[in-house]
């Protein structure tokens, strides 16, 4: 017979995030996970960050046939946004060969500087 203390127990019970297990983290957020890595990859030609850094991924879905992507632009009038969205959509379609790339264009909400992580804060020269 087993005799657990309360902090055993505690943990025990936690939810996987909690303990900071990597195994026992939902195969749906590693998948995001690597989606984000993935798009990572796609740089704003003007800014010279990545998409995911900048904040302009707003949704990821993954699908056992998709992976749905929504994301926006800096400004509506963005000149590359074709450019962006397709290099999005070819780069996952490179990782996921068997599944749609779904990548869509939305303005809502609109896209803030408040969307900027740490590191592209940094690049701006934005502490």
């Amino acid at each position: 017979m087993n005799i657990f203390n309360k902090t055993d127990l505690d943990q025990a019970i936690s939810p996987p995030e909690e303990k900071g297990c990597e195994i026992c983290t939902p195969p749906e957020e590693i998948e995001r996970q690597a989606v984000l890595e993935i798009l990572k990859q796609i740089i704003d030609p003007e800014l010279g960050i990545n998409v995911v850094d900048l904040g302009l991924v707003y949704k990821v879905e993954s699908f056992e046939n998709a992976i749905h992507v929504e994301m926006t632009m800096t400004t509506r009038g963005c000149p590359m946004h074709e450019s962006i969205i397709g290099a999005a959509e070819r780069a996952l379609k490179t990782y996921f060969p068997t599944r749609i790339a779904d990548v869509q264009l939305v303005w809502e909400p609109s896209w803030t500087t408040a969307r900027l992580s740490p590191e592209a804060q940094a690049q701006l020269g934005r502490y």
